[in-house]
């Protein structure tokens, strides 16, 4: 099947060094993926684009090819094509257009995985000292800003709840969060959005400041809080897709995209009783607001729960059932004909190739699912049994015998 074939890439940096590149695409992308090639000391062996004015222009001494020329060009058995193109939809209507020309046999990835091969093989001695270290000097240097930007992100929040009447839209994130958050602008309504409150994952510790805002937090009259709930193997593989880069950053990700999100997933269950989504509820509503979230009934199959604590109203929505919960979340922040549209979307990122693979292929580990689906209190909680055996049998793959481990 003809299609586009990132995970491999991203696993086997040879397919960059030991192959003819040809750039699909003259635009922006084209320009980062002649720079970063360059960086690596690859030259390409051709650019071609699909707007017919530009053949035979050049880009940075490149001539650009027509379609024909290009079909000439993949009669080579080294040649491959990395699609350098922003969308993911006119990434797809790229390979139609190639299937319609007959370019049917070469190998096609995109900027994406050119990009995040090279950063997650950057130890490869075949890449410039120069580029691996300048590499590793950013590496650093954003882990140190990323966890001041939590910390000042999150005392600005808190004094935004003193000084303003606003809707809290705090929540675990790749819950749907930000349709959410952006559907409440959008209908105009005063809120503010965030992942962390007041907790910090790393140290486990709150701020002296921190812990100054969260006290007068008590004494405000009233604070309405929108949180949602999702089913934690499907939450952790969008995250670890919509982090892609951070985790990076922070060692976590794999070239072995199948193995690195598995630990990913195994490493979530160790958080807490119940695993991080879990743990989340007791690290930011549990610790800040007093509410155990546990302690108090939610509707499985009607999808959401509002929960009344001395100064605080949280309403609380199951994600897998967001569309039916529109008119409560509607009500709760009074907004009549409220509608929630999809924002931040997997599926709509440049990583949707892999990212519909690997949830297509993917194969759960046993144990992980007898963790969230097999007397799971937190996932009892919210989850109905039907659910959980559906949720099962999405991801123990007996539809998929031959699947990629």
């Amino acid at each position: 099947m003809f299609e586009i074939r990132d995970s491999e890439m991203l696993k086997d940096l040879d397919i960059i060094y030991a192959n003819k590149i040809v750039l699909y695409g003259a635009g922006d992308y084209g320009n980062r993926a002649l720079k970063l090639l360059r960086q690596i000391g690859i030259s390409i062996y051709g650019i071609c684009d699909s707007n017919r004015d530009l053949w035979g222009e050049s880009l940075n001494e490149h001539k650009i090819l027509s379609i024909q020329e290009l079909k000439e060009v993949c009669e080579d058995e080294n040649i491959i094509i990395i699609v350098t193109i922003a969308s993911q939809e006119n990434i797809k209507q790229v390979l139609k257009l190639l299937k319609a020309h007959g370019i049917l046999e070469v190998s096609c990835y995109t900027y994406f995985a050119l990009k995040y091969a090279i950063e997650l093989n950057i130890d490869d001695k075949r890449i410039p000292s120069t580029f691996r270290n300048s590499f590793k000097v950013a590496k650093n240097a954003y882990r140190q800003w990323q966890f001041m930007d939590d910390e000042r992100k999150g005392l600005s929040i808190i004094w935004n709840i003193v000084l303003q009447d606003v809707i809290l839209d705090l929540q675990p994130a790749k819950v749907g969060s930000t349709s959410v958050f952006e559907s409440l602008l959008k209908s105009q309504v005063n809120c503010i959005h965030s992942h962390i409150l007041a907790s910090d994952w790393v140290v486990k510790e709150i701020s002296a400041e921190r812990a100054a805002g969260i006290s007068i937090l008590r004494d405000i009259e009233k604070i309405r809080i929108i949180s949602m709930v999702r089913d934690p193997i499907s939450r952790d593989i969008s995250a670890y897709f919509s982090c892609f880069q951070e985790y990076i950053l922070y060692d976590i990700v794999q070239s072995d995209t199948y193995k690195g999100i598995n630990d990913y997933l195994d490493r979530h269950t160790k958080v807490g009783d119940y695993g991080a989504i879990f743990e989340w509820f007791n690290m930011e509503i549990k610790k800040i607001f007093g509410i155990d979230v546990l302690e108090y009934d939610f509707n499985k199959e009607k999808g959401y729960q509002i929960i009344q604590k001395d100064n605080v109203e949280l309403l609380l929505v199951k994600a897998e059932q967001l569309d039916f919960c529109q008119d409560i979340i509607g009500k709760f922040v009074e907004v009549e004909d409220f509608k929630v549209e999809r924002k931040n979307v997997g599926s709509e990122k440049l990583c949707k190739f892999v990212y519909d693979e690997v949830k297509k292929r993917i194969e759960i580990p046993k144990y992980i699912l007898d963790f969230y689906y097999k007397e799971n209190k937190a996932m009892d909680h919210f989850y109905t049994a039907e659910e959980k055996e559906k949720l099962r049998k999405k991801w123990s793959r007996m539809r998929y015998p031959n699947c990629v481990k």
